[in-house]
């Protein structure tokens, strides 16, 4: 029997990790460890060419959103301390920094395409009740996995934002989905989300108990925020589940 040498296992396993600074990284949360199984992960939906990177290289989702907030909206941001778990299928991620509120959002996507919403000149800000928000990013950034799919998974049409509470689904409020549709617009080179089907976005509600939603309007050629009754469902109105 050989005999077994610690030091010398965690002398390759250091050597593995890629030195020091890797390991501070993976201590601080900067770096997840994903199992081999979950690397293999796609989502069912289709990507619109944009490859997953959550599950295989969470450095790669840090990068490519620092440099979309840096091209596009001329904005720096801080290296993030901790990233939610990686979860096999979640290969979208949206980052929101510190002090992005919906309509924040909504007018760093009207620079980018046409953008409306329903309440008229009355800023999201003032419709959006806060103490509903599933996540806020008005005191501190957040992140948040979300599929790789062009259009909203089907495993979730056909239920209410009043639903999705009852079964305590984490779900995508209306910041993020806004962020998602700028992202994917640089990184497609012009391409849309939700073309086929709106983003309900159920993680939020209006102070009036409305919930947002968020879709590609083809003939107008922009993105458009409306609100509907929370007991609404239909095959073409769903949500986006989420991890954070």
């Amino acid at each position: 029997m050989a005999h077994w040498k610690p030091v010398d296992l965690v002398q390759d396993l250091v050597n593995q990790l890629g030195g020091e600074e890797r390991i501070k990284r993976i201590q601080s949360g900067e770096l997840v460890l994903v199992e081999r199984s979950a690397q293999a992960a796609v989502a069912l939906g289709d990507n619109g060419g944009i490859s997953p990177y959550v599950g295989l290289n969470t450095e790669a989702f840090i990068a490519d959103w620092r440099e979309f907030y840096r091209q596009v909206h001329s904005m720096k941001v801080n290296p993030p301390k901790r990233l939610p778990p990686v979860t096999p299928g979640y290969n979208w991620g949206v980052w929101v920094l510190k002090g992005i509120t919906p309509q924040r959002a909504f007018e760093m996507g009207a620079t980018m395409y046409p953008s409306w919403k329903w309440c008229g000149d009355q800023s999201l800000d003032e419709v959006i009740d806060f103490t509903k928000e599933a996540r806020d990013a008005r005191q501190r950034q957040h992140f948040v996995w979300c599929e790789d799919s062009v259009e909203p998974s089907s495993k979730l049409a056909n239920l209410s934002a009043i639903q999705i509470a009852e079964r305590q689904i984490n779900t995508l409020t209306l910041t993020e989905p806004l962020l998602l549709h700028q992202w994917f617009y640089w990184k497609s080179g012009g391409k849309h989300l939700d073309v086929q089907n709106v983003t309900l976005c159920s993680g939020s509600r209006s102070s009036d108990g409305r919930v947002p939603g968020v879709d590609f309007n083809p003939s107008a050629g922009g993105v458009g925020v409306f609100g509907c009754d929370p007991g609404n469902a239909s095959d073409d109105l769903r949500s986006r589940q989420a991890v954070s």
